[in-house]
């Protein structure tokens, strides 16, 4: 087992991580789950991320009763419905389905997980382009979601969910562990019995990772946090998790990140020498233009930042969004083509 530190609101240090909890596929962490009794074990999940998070495996097909191995299932288009059918014998799955899916999401909802992986293109957990067949038309349409990420989907909208070949693409990845991360720090918040000098101090750290998302929301919830005690604190915290998930659900790109990373070198201005700035000048331009990754930016700042005791900086969460094993899988940083 990992050692798993404790995480405080005032941050003592930038290597200070929760444990979010992420649900994922049982096959992809080695189940042998699958309709032919194999499982599609990823290694990435069970030997690196695992070391960070508490995985809860899902798989929908065994908890709806079907045995393993078991014929194979697919999403068919019945008429405008959607129904889970197993093509070789005719028979439809979709109540089961859906009364497990019911089942499943009820005992998620008491600690509900801060992220979702999936098994890719399934008719039970697939993220998206899922093959739906029509019959008497010989092609399918990649236009479904699987049955049980749909109503994951519908019950918890703010969720992070990847599938496994997304979680492979480094742009989607990092996307990804920000919003699993951060939803476990608002969790925390929430628990510690947050009062509206909490609420501050959170919002304060979040800074620069909320403007890497949304400026424009970051700004919004500045107001909320501001004027948090002038109604109800506890609707105040409710519509700050909200929004604060809503921006994070904004992809960070270059150029949102080279904004951020200008205004933190700001801060060494007047405390570090003419070499220096112009190194960090340099690195911060080759990461816009692509050239170099941005942990390469991030750890000039981190290291400016610890040599002048700049606490501010070094509580922020934007610094160290996730643990460093997993930051340091980063890439240039380039948007996804698929958002």
């Amino acid at each position: 087992m990992v050692s798993r530190s404790t995480y405080s609101i005032y941050r003592p240090d930038l290597d200070t991580h929760p444990v979010p909890r992420v649900g994922v596929s049982r096959c992809l962490v080695g189940d042998p789950v699958r309709y032919d009794g194999g499982h599609k074990k990823d290694a990435f999940v069970t030997d690196t991320l695992g070391k960070h998070v508490d995985l809860i495996p899902v798989c929908p097909e065994v908890e709806m009763g079907l045995p393993v191995p078991r014929e194979s299932i697919r999403l068919e288009n019945r008429n405008g419905a959607i129904r889970l059918i197993a093509p070789a014998s005719g028979t439809d799955w979709t109540r089961q389905a859906t009364d497990c899916c019911a089942r499943r999401i009820s005992t998620l909802s008491d600690i509900p997980p801060d992220g979702f992986i999936v098994q890719k293109k399934s008719p039970s957990c697939g993220l998206a382009q899922v093959k739906v067949f029509t019959p008497g038309q010989p092609v399918p349409q990649k236009t479904g979601t699987g049955i049980f990420t749909a109503a994951l989907s519908a019950a918890f909208p703010q969720m992070p969910l990847i599938d496994c070949d997304q979680l492979h693409n480094p742009v989607h990845r990092r996307h990804f562990l920000e919003q699993v991360f951060a939803s476990r720090r608002l969790a925390q918040l929430f628990d510690s019995g947050a009062a509206q000098g909490k609420l501050v101090a959170f919002h304060s750290q979040e800074k620069y990772l909320l403007l890497a998302h949304d400026e424009a929301a970051y700004r919004g919830l500045g107001k909320l946090v501001a004027h948090a005690g002038e109604t109800s604190f506890g609707a105040s915290l409710a519509a700050y998790r909200s929004r604060f998930m809503a921006a994070m659900n904004k992809v960070a790109t270059p150029a949102t990140h080279t904004n951020v990373l200008q205004h933190i070198a700001g801060y060494f201005k007047k405390s570090i020498g003419k070499p220096a700035r112009e190194q960090l000048t340099l690195v911060i331009d080759e990461y816009h233009a692509g050239r170099v990754p941005l942990a390469a930016p991030i750890d000039l700042l981190r290291d400016h930042a610890r040599r002048q005791s700049q606490t501010y900086l070094l509580r922020q969460t934007y610094l160290a969004p996730y643990p460093e094993p997993l930051w340091r899988l980063d890439d240039t940083g380039a948007p996804p083509t698929n958002q």
